[in-house]
């Protein structure tokens, strides 16, 4: 499991985005940063499986000089393509025109082939390859950033404003932050650096102290977390508006003895909880509001942001219960972001890339598995209409309604690996 890598301190999230997003705005041609149809992305998808082995890569590969590539990585490569594709040419024919007989137009093939030779070196403007799992590589869209508003730099008159209106707008301040707190599986916070507010000025400072906790020695589990006004050793923590690490959590990471299931049958039994499970609890109470995932991980963020498309993890047959206690913790999830790796296979090297996929961004898609399977279902009946991004309780609805094995014509294997967990795999 990849574990969750630290996000510079004196960063924002924005920050974040505008540094690892992959650039390539004026460069790339109209036609190949058009929406992809159905089979285009189909056509692409199949090659991806002989990645390894097909011989347009691999002439492609060879055309670049790595030593001598400059700083506009994604320029070069570009022209590099259009240099070395009348080379490809046979090879790009004989390998698209296999994988998808209905692309009878040369002009057609070409793009194909380039839009698939971008998506491999990671300088595509609107798709790239990366893990969804250990073991699924996904063709994934870039997403939208969330929309911010501009402001003035200066405003000489914030000061005779109401105090109210004041600490409002410092409340306001504290989300707006994108402070990212790392932990390690939720136990322990590992880095957090000074909140932005905390250095502003003094009025931004005592307002903002009123939202934050202090953790003794940044033990989430068996330390103190206390008002933050408090002279101990300790990281700062908003429950509220922190953008929180997960690490590699996974239903706490417990050996030998999955909690979940020591939940439900010390329940079914009437024995109290053991000290670990109730230090959970107290823990869970606090609540997380927004998180951050890096995968490949084994859960899927739909399981964080959407209650019933968890069901198959919580429900315990065996017992005629449905036992939520392992993710009590995610309430009041209002946002979860998650750090994909780019790959690029022309040299062989990843590039982070960070965005918010719950609640998605206005004009991105939804990237659930139910949004996802209707995507892919290509004329197939299914039992459920696919829901709008922005409607939540029509996805719980469906979650609620539908197995999570069905939608995915009883073969989970195709699925997330997140998704693919059971409650048996508790037991």
């Amino acid at each position: 499991m990849a574990s969750t890598s630290a996000v510079p301190a004196n960063h924002s999230l924005h920050d974040m985005m505008h540094d690892l997003m992959l650039k390539s705005d004026e460069t790339e041609d109209d036609g190949i940063s058009r929406e992809l149809d159905l089979t285009e992305v189909g056509i692409i998808r199949k090659l991806r499986w002989h990645i390894d082995r097909i011989p347009i890569l691999e002439k492609f590969r060879r055309s670049v000089d790595m030593a001598a590539m400059p700083t506009n990585r994604e320029e070069y490569l570009r022209t590099k393509l259009h240099q070395a594709y009348p080379k490809l040419h046979a090879t790009v024919l004989k390998n698209i025109s296999a994988e998808g007989q209905k692309l009878v137009s040369p002009e057609k093939i070409k793009e194909i082939a380039e839009i698939f030779l971008q998506i491999a070196g990671g300088f595509h403007k609107k798709w790239f390859w990366t893990y969804d799992d250990r073991f699924n590589i996904r063709l994934t869209k870039f997403r939208n950033t969330p929309p911010t508003v501009s402001y003035p730099e200066t405003f000489h008159l914030f000061p005779k404003l109401p105090s109210e209106l004041r600490h409002m707008i410092w409340g306001f301040a504290v989300w707006t932050q994108d402070r990212f707190v790392d932990t390690y599986r939720l136990r322990r916070i590992k880095s957090a650096p000074c909140p932005a507010l905390f250095l502003t000025c003094k009025e931004a400072k005592l307002h903002a102290t009123k939202m934050y906790k202090r953790v003794r020695n940044g033990d989430l589990l068996y330390g103190k977390i206390m008002p933050a006004s408090r002279k101990v050793r300790g990281p700062l923590i908003s429950f509220e508006n922190d953008i929180v690490m997960i690490g590699d959590w996974e239903l706490w990471n417990s050996l030998g003895k999955p909690y979940p299931k020591e939940i439900v049958k010390l329940q079914a039994m009437g024995l109290p909880l053991r000290p670990i499970h109730k230090r959970i609890e107290k823990l869970s109470t606090w609540g997380f509001h927004r998180v951050l995932l890096e995968r490949p991980h084994y859960v899927h963020p739909e399981l964080l942001f959407y209650k019933n498309s968890r069901r198959h993890l919580t429900n315990f047959t065996k017992y005629g219960v449905r036992c939520d206690w392992g993710w009590t913790w995610t309430d009041n999830m209002e946002e979860v972001w998650t750090v994909d790796g780019v790959h690029n296979y022309i040299d062989d090297s990843v590039r982070k890339y960070i965005a918010r996929v719950f609640p998605p961004v206005p004009g991105d898609d939804c990237i659930c598995s139910l949004c996802e399977r209707a995507d892919l279902a290509n004329g197939e009946p299914l039992l459920y209409q696919k829901p709008d991004p922005s409607d939540f309780e029509e996805h719980e609805r469906i979650f609620e309604t539908i197995d999570a094995g069905y939608y995915w014509g009883g073969n989970p294997m195709s699925m997330a690996q997140g998704l693919r967990l059971s409650n048996m795999q508790l037991l």
